[in-house]
């Protein structure tokens, strides 16, 4: 059977796909969520603090899908995802890639073109923001306030590895990030580009100005009215419709 492979975002865990793979729109597919390091209780028995970075990440994702091997699957991936296909050398097996609010950066668009100015921007690098950095973070992910799913993202991300937000700084520092773009328009897949139009985090539309455009799907981002980061959650409806479009498109 066919499969979906889902990646969470930074300091989320695969919970945050549970409405989503257990849709009937995607019944004719196997769909797996997974929990990348330092998330979702998966802790490596021989990671140390210092490995969890996104290019370990990175390398840890092509190991798993290695490890896998799964036929054929399109790899789902949101925001932080993106940056971790960006940092894997290969995706064996992939037939296409689903970026939601990416923030894969490379030549073509580094930070500044990438990320909008967040007044909750800490607490995407600190150990333990203060509460109100924390709670503030979350709620911008959403435009529709949903305390259940409030609740769920704020327990994942408590229950994340500090180091995973930590490291950060140290790898942009240190230059320690691949071209992304250049990485994922190098795997030679369709992608598919889906972004809020409320979104707060990082420009909607700036995959359509890089080399990457054009492998997108349609040549474009699609924009989903009434979403703000979390399109898949906002708007599950819409994106299910999206995924499936593709996923029929791309398993012919």
């Amino acid at each position: 059977m066919k499969k979906l492979i889902f990646i969470h975002g930074n300091s989320q865990s695969a919970r945050i796909w549970d409405h989503i793979i257990s849709s009937k729109t995607l019944s004719a597919y196997r769909c797996i969520a997974i929990n990348l390091p330092g998330h979702g209780g998966n802790l490596p028995k021989d990671w140390n603090d210092e490995d969890y970075t996104i290019p370990k990440i990175g390398q840890w994702l092509e190991n798993y899908l290695f490890q896998q091997q799964p036929d054929e699957y399109i790899l789902v991936g949101f925001s932080y995802a993106s940056n971790i296909i960006g940092e894997a050398l290969s995706l064996p097996g992939c037939k296409g890639i689903v970026l939601i609010g990416s923030s894969a950066i490379g030549r073509d668009a580094g930070l500044e073109q990438v990320l909008l100015p967040n007044p909750y921007g800490e607490a995407l690098m600190a150990a333990e923001p203060d509460p109100s950095i924390l709670n503030g973070f979350i709620r911008i992910q959403l435009l529709i306030q949903n305390e259940a799913v409030f609740a769920l993202m704020k327990e994942a991300y408590l229950h994340t590895h500090p180091a995973v937000r930590t490291n950060i700084p140290k790898v942009l520092m240190n230059q320690g990030l691949a071209d992304e773009i250049a990485a994922i328009l190098a795997f030679q897949l369709p992608v598919l580009a889906i972004a809020g139009v409320e979104e707060k985090n990082v420009v909607p539309d700036y995959l359509d100005r890089t080399r990457l455009v054009k492998r997108l799907w349609n040549g474009k981002t699609h924009l989903v009215e009434n979403a703000a980061h979390a399109v898949h959650v906002d708007q599950p409806k819409i994106f299910l419709e999206l995924l499936s479009e593709f996923a029929s498109a791309v398993f012919k």
